[in-house]
């Protein structure tokens, strides 16, 4: 809860916070949506905050979004290793448990300015493709 605290301290930008909806004690400027169905139609903002996690990222760069990712911690560190490489690539903006409030707004702040490195990496059409392949390996 003090992550969410440093991140939402900005009381001049709004946010909403989407997933396992707890009992946070969260201040007027943050909507707790819990879980959603359809996260391209819960996120309207141009800048996310989120976990490092293979779909969540695919998801996520499909909606050409600007990512600041948050890796929660693994056993295999898989997450810091993903968002890791995506900020090296200049795709998303890397964030770290331990900053301030501080560190949290500056960061917002890059992110507003930020132009993702993300071309080409989302498909949109992939999946028709996939669904051809599939047809006329069955067929």
């Amino acid at each position: 809860e003090s992550v969410l605290k440093n991140i939402t301290k900005d009381q001049n930008t709004q946010f909403t916070i989407i997933g396992n909806k707890r009992d946070y004690d969260l201040d007027k400027n943050c909507t707790p949506l819990g879980t959603v169905k359809n996260i391209s139609e819960a996120i309207v903002g141009d800048v996310v905050i989120s976990a490092a996690g293979q779909n969540t990222i695919a998801e996520l760069l499909s909606l050409n979004k600007r990512l600041i990712l948050l890796p929660e911690p693994r056993p295999y560190n898989e997450q810091v290793i993903h968002a890791t490489m995506l900020a090296n690539q200049h795709v998303a903006l890397l964030a770290q448990e331990t900053f301030s409030a501080e560190q949290w707004q500056n960061l917002l702040q890059k992110a507003t300015v930020f132009t993702p490195s993300s071309k080409n990496l989302v498909n949109a059409s992939a999946p028709e493709a996939i669904a051809q392949k599939m047809k006329n390996w069955y067929a």
